[in-house]
């Protein structure tokens, strides 16, 4: 909805005894994405989403070329077919790659040393080189890649964690700041937490229903992808 705050939730349920690799999670994201879009189509008088911004999390570091590859021109492709069939423009697409865990650290310097305010952004000095995520995913970038990390969430005790994003496609062409700031207020939707997380609200959600359908469901659930069941 506009106000960011009502979710479509599906999931998807595989056999790792069947087909495995990226193929599988990537023909299913496809398949999912499709389904999120119709749903959109059908609560908003008949409007396909202009723009489409997708986060993808789960992703390890010798998987960034094989899972940039194989899912953004399956999502292209499909984009330009639901356009075809429902004679409205192509949505533009933003895909991004989140990687939580990482080993890097962020700290104040001056006064006394401590972790940084939530919301402080690094896109400079210790990100990828320019042009090395547009070789990631062979070329086609749609434009606009880079790369930033974000810290978001607020912490007691500890170091915080800094959440490295990969913006590797972007027909959008939002501006950098301004899609950083977007990111950075998704942080603070998430219904179960007061303030902000880690990462932003909707892959929260994505991440609880696979785990609950993964341990405790086991299959998929019917009838539900309108209601906010993992919350």
């Amino acid at each position: 909805d506009p106000d960011f705050s009502s979710y479509f939730i599906k999931v998807a349920y595989f056999d790792r005894q069947g087909r495995q690799g990226v193929d599988v999670v990537s023909s299913q994201l496809v398949e999912l994405l499709e389904s999120a879009i119709e749903a959109f189509y059908q609560k908003n008088d008949n409007t396909m989403p202009a723009n489409i911004v997708l986060y993808r999390s789960g992703v390890s570091d010798g998987m960034l070329h094989a899972v940039a590859t194989s899912e953004i021109a399956p999502i292209l492709e499909r984009l330009q077919l639901i356009s075809a069939q429902s004679g409205e423009p192509v949505s533009k697409l933003t895909y991004v790659i989140i990687r939580n865990r990482i080993n890097m650290r962020f700290f104040y310097t001056q006064g006394k040393n401590g972790n940084p305010t939530p919301g402080t952004i690094v896109d400079e000095a210790v990100v990828f080189k320019d042009g090395y995520i547009r070789e990631l995913v062979g070329g086609n970038d749609g434009g606009n890649s880079y790369d930033f990390f974000m810290c978001a969430q607020n912490v007691k005790e500890g170091t915080v964690g800094p959440t490295h994003y990969l913006v590797a496609y972007d027909s959008i062409q939002t501006d950098r700041n301004e899609f950083q700031h977007f990111t950075f207020k998704l942080c603070h939707l998430y219904y179960n937490w007061t303030g902000t997380v880690k990462i932003p609200a909707p892959v929260m959600y994505a991440q609880k229903a696979a785990k609950q359908v993964a341990q405790y469901i086991h299959s998929v659930p019917e009838g539900l992808d309108d209601k906010q069941w993992c919350i």
